[in-house]
């Protein structure tokens, strides 16, 4: 069904569905920035699903861990906590293809791929 955004968003906080589409672009580097969408009543998390173990993992074991190596093997058992219970399914990842001339500068990728056209400049 096609629904106006805040009547969509009102269907899915409702939970009044069988399935839902949604989207995400992660805002930094970092698995976290998806992973802490689904924690139990997150504000992304639209879903009822809830895991204790999962919570305990994304909230409270990983944020302690300084090596980055150690730090994605937790977010791994997250991940796999996450997808063994598919509350969510993933169907695709967005990507962007551009062809840039080398005199464009100032456009630097960004994983938002959004550009302040203010600071790009085309050069001779």
């Amino acid at each position: 069904v096609n629904q106006e955004w805040k009547v969509y968003l009102d269907t899915v906080t409702q939970k009044d569905y069988d399935i839902a589409r949604a989207g995400w672009i992660g805002d930094y580097v970092d698995p976290n920035t998806f992973l802490d969408m689904w924690v139990t009543d997150g504000g992304n998390n639209r879903t009822g699903w809830s895991s204790e173990e999962y919570d305990r993992i994304v909230l409270r074991e990983t944020p302690k861990i300084p090596d980055q190596t150690e730090r994605f093997e937790s977010f791994y058992r997250a991940e796999t906590i996450l997808m063994e219970a598919m509350p969510i399914l993933p169907i695709y990842t967005y990507s962007t293809k551009r062809l840039v001339s080398s005199n464009v500068k100032g456009m630097t990728p960004n994983i938002l791929d959004i550009y302040n056209y203010k600071y790009i400049s085309l050069e001779h």
